[in-house]
């Protein structure tokens, strides 16, 4: 997948000039906030050269917007637009009932920089960017998935440490529901009605039967132009299969049913026969969906967001591409803390928020390191208590 947005870095530094660490730039100074470029590079929490670490490799362009500083709150603002792809493997298993967890994971500088959960006033951050995560959906797929709260964490380890942002979304499952499941469950019902064509009239039972089979693999061909080629079973893969042993049954009876016929020479016990079959089958059928409207009601054919979290960790960790590999051990590390608890909300509760257009804010947790939205703190600067706070503009269109 794409993304397309911005993000800002804050921290506050009272020795910025003086130490040598940057220098005034060129340009117009608007009241206290003047421009500066650094003199080194390795100065900055990360390196917009390589911003993220699932990226597709030569895909994303990285632009600076802005890097200035405030001489009167001593605060450093730097902010980038950036264009990335990102590898991610979708999980369709659950097709048209299933959720994605897309990875976006940002590089950061976690030796000299660490993370405050808070901001202080006195940054006098502007209003517009009080918000730490937005997150928006592309208009060529706002139709079709939900877009629910973002999960964002820090992920620490000895060589691969990175800030993670997890976009959450859930197919809308209306579109498939209304297009496809409804007029297959009404061809379907319909060869129930080859069970009250008269039994010895085998031929005409039998072609209605296989009409309807074949508008069903019509339906199939439709939907296979829709999505990728897979090589296990979606939900509604093995709903099609359902469907194409219910009319074989169909045939099958009726084929019996005449057989019986011309063997007992009795017409009504071969009707009473495809009355039980008519009313047995049409009990099931019913109830079948009568159930699956029940379960798409309460989302109990979705899966659980701590199931599909920790399922993406574990994809991660066995995709290779060819040119790199992606490793997912602090994000399967994180979806086991999530399970293990340690926070005052569970993440059940975290994941009931849901929208358009989502944000989260910092937290702190007494028994592990998760912020909901990290920012970023420093101590590479002369005192010792730099901070610094990531971005609250942080969109991702795409």
């Amino acid at each position: 997948f794409s993304v397309d947005g911005s993000i800002r870095f804050y921290w506050y530094d009272p020795n910025l000039l003086s130490s040598g660490m940057a220098v005034q730039g060129v340009g117009e100074n608007e009241g206290d906030v003047v421009p500066v470029i650094f003199t080194s590079m390795d100065w900055l929490p990360v390196n917009k050269d390589e911003l993220f670490q699932n990226s597709v490799p030569n895909s994303c362009t990285v632009d600076e917007v802005q890097m200035v500083y405030n001489n009167n709150t001593k605060v450093i603002l730097i902010e980038y637009k950036f264009t990335c792809e990102i590898f991610e493997e979708m999980e369709l298993h659950r097709f048209p009932y299933d959720r994605q967890f897309l990875q976006v994971q940002l590089k950061v500088n976690f030796d000299d920089w660490r993370i405050t959960g808070t901001v202080r006033k006195s940054w006098l951050i502007p209003n517009d960017f009080s918000r730490s995560c937005i997150v928006q959906l592309a208009p060529r797929i706002h139709t079709q998935y939900e877009l629910f709260e973002p999960w964002v964490d820090t992920i620490e380890q000895e060589e691969n440490s990175y800030v993670l942002i997890g976009i959450r979304v859930q197919r809308y499952q209306s579109y498939f529901a209304t297009n496809m499941i409804f007029p297959l469950f009404l061809i379907t019902s319909l060869s129930l009605t080859a069970l009250r064509i008269p039994p010895d009239e085998i031929a005409d039972r039998v072609a209605t039967i296989l009409t309807l089979l074949l508008t069903t693999v019509a339906f199939k061909f439709i939907l296979a132009s829709e999505l990728p080629p897979m090589s296990y079973m979606t939900y509604i893969d093995k709903y099609f299969v359902f469907i194409y042993l219910w009319h074989c049954g169909m045939t099958s009876e009726s084929i019996l049913v005449f057989g019986e016929q011309k063997d007992m020479e009795d017409d009504e016990a071969a009707t009473r026969i495809d009355d039980i079959v008519f009313w047995a089958a049409m009990s099931v059928w019913l109830f079948l969906h009568l159930l699956l409207a029940i379960m798409v009601q309460f989302e109990y054919l979705y899966k659980p967001w701590e199931d599909v979290m920790r399922e993406n960790a574990q994809g991660l960790n066995e995709v290779k591409t060819k040119e790199s590999t992606l490793g997912a051990t602090g994000v399967k590390s994180l979806v086991e803390g999530l399970l293990d608890g340690g926070g005052e909300t569970s993440p059940s509760d975290r994941f009931e928020e849901k929208g358009q257009e989502s944000q989260v804010f910092g937290q702190l947790t007494p028994n592990r390191a998760h912020f909901n939205l990290p920012g970023i703190g420093g101590g590479r600067a002369l005192n010792t208590s730099n901070q610094m706070l990531r971005s609250p503009s942080t969109s991702f269109p795409g």
